[in-house]
């Protein structure tokens, strides 16, 4: 297999980052990864509008990782104020365990620093998901010791309600 070109998403993406965003959240492939939501919740991550909003906006970009001209990877960044932040970091079930989430993570800290001159990211993961927020300290990332509420109205749970997000931070 080649090697993975990452590049920013246009306009004519938003259909092949909604289906793996899908995918990789809550479709049924995911549910045999490590990276799965399913369990916790039932509704569509995102959906095609705000893929496509966050796109036409100049404080987001989807950062894509691409392997012969095939997308496997994407995460959606933004500038907030100093600070760049990332979501909806996605790897193709498929090639899990290849190195791909590092790589893309590795891309998006260097696209915030490149683009928006930020020297810290930070993201949200949901406190349950224990062996996510351990990858993520691995890669020098370090719980700031706030939880913000999770927005059920917009995503609601799949039988359980007992869970916040969990802030993460670090230094670029």
């Amino acid at each position: 297999m080649g090697e993975i070109a990452f590049r920013y998403a246009a306009s004519a993406d938003v259909g092949a980052i909604h289906a793996l965003v899908e995918r990789v959240y809550r479709g049924p492939e995911a549910r045999a990864g490590w990276t799965s939501e399913a369990d916790l919740l039932s509704q569509p991550r995102t959906s095609l509008a705000e893929v496509a909003g966050l796109i036409a906006d100049d404080n987001h970009r989807f950062v894509l990782g691409e392997r012969d001209g095939k997308l496997v990877a994407c995460a959606m960044i933004e500038r907030r104020g100093e600070a760049g932040y990332f979501g909806m970091l996605s790897v193709d079930p498929a090639v899990q365990t290849a190195g791909i989430g590092r790589a893309l993570l590795a891309q998006l800290e260097t696209s915030v620093g490149t683009l928006w001159k930020c020297n810290v990211m930070t993201l949200y993961v949901i406190n349950l998901r224990h062996e996510l927020i351990a990858w993520y300290e691995r890669r020098g990332y370090v719980q700031t010791g706030r939880h913000h509420p999770f927005p059920f109205e917009q995503h609601p749970a799949s039988g359980r309600d007992d869970f916040d997000v969990l802030e993460m931070r670090k230094a670029l």
